[in-house]
């Protein structure tokens, strides 16, 4: 739910329950943070609006500043940075793992090539590969998450403009599924490495 202060998200976990992220502003987040767990589970519920009824707390809370964050260097010779290490995104739309699984598959797949092709995989010519097939992909997905953060962080004279838009990607299949495919990371737009 992308609200005033900042998107809240259920990301669903393998036994049923959801980790939680909800973003907001630092004053919001502290006073919410040490809020009894009553009056934190009321706020939780009213912001989600009920989508998912009654919740409950399963484990502590936790915060920490949110920062669009990327490695000038993803590489030197025979080290490598994947994931997290080398790139972190704003998590409104669960892409961090994304990013860094695609990651982890091209640098796979650039590794097994070198090596089917006799290269000593540390050498930098070869992970330099690596790096230019993720590092756009990468600073594109931070690009536009960063930019979909502050466009729901606008002030209510913008709301028709983003349901607006909305609307539009929802209406149009093919800008949907281009954008589903993005985010989910398929291999036409994870890049290519031979």
């Amino acid at each position: 739910r992308f609200l005033p202060g900042g998107p809240l998200a259920f990301l669903p976990l393998v036994d049923g329950r959801s980790s939680i992220v909800w973003s907001l502003p630092n004053a919001e987040a502290v006073t919410l943070l040490a809020a009894a767990e009553a009056e934190f589970l009321a706020a939780l519920q009213e912001a989600s609006g009920g989508v998912l009824g009654a919740l409950r707390v399963t484990s502590p809370r936790a915060a920490f500043p949110l920062a669009m964050v990327r490695a000038h260097e993803y590489c030197r010779a025979g080290v490598v940075l994947v994931g997290d290490a080398a790139h972190c995104v704003h998590p409104l739309a669960g892409q961090g793992m994304n990013l860094g699984l695609a990651d982890a598959v091209c640098l796979a797949d650039t590794l097994g090539a070198a090596c089917e092709a006799g290269e000593h995989v540390g050498d930098l010519r070869v992970l330099d590969r690596y790096v230019r097939a993720r590092k756009g992909a990468n600073l594109g997905m931070q690009l536009a998450l960063d930019a979909l953060d502050r466009l729901f962080r606008l002030d209510a004279w913008a709301m028709p403009i983003r349901k607006l838009g909305l609307a539009a990607v929802d209406e149009l299949p093919a800008a949907k599924r281009m954008l589903m495919r993005r985010a989910l990371g398929s291999p036409a737009t994870r890049g290519q490495t031979h």
